[in-house]
């Protein structure tokens, strides 16, 4: 299972997200946002893998590999903690 792709992936994305923030709208701290959207994503995942009957193999299949997503939002939650104390 390809679980290490989803979070590569969303390291990435919520990663690059603060980074572009960063360049272009330095007045905003949005830092905040992207960890806020990665873990709706892994919300959203949850109560699908939950929700849907267990005879609905694809889609309790993609809801897994969407719960993944938490890695990103984790990883800029820390640099969020060291980032405020440096």
């Amino acid at each position: 299972m390809p679980t290490g792709i989803m979070q590569t992936v969303a390291s990435y994305m919520c990663n690059g997200g603060v980074f572009l923030c960063a360049k272009y709208l330095p007045k905003y701290q949005l830092r905040g946002a992207w960890v806020i959207f990665g873990c709706v994503i892994g919300l959203i995942s949850a109560t699908f893998l939950y929700t849907l009957p267990l005879n609905a193999l694809n889609g309790r299949l993609a809801a897994l590999y969407m719960s993944y997503f938490y890695l990103g939002p984790y990883i800029v939650a820390l640099g969020m903690n060291t980032a405020n104390t440096a």
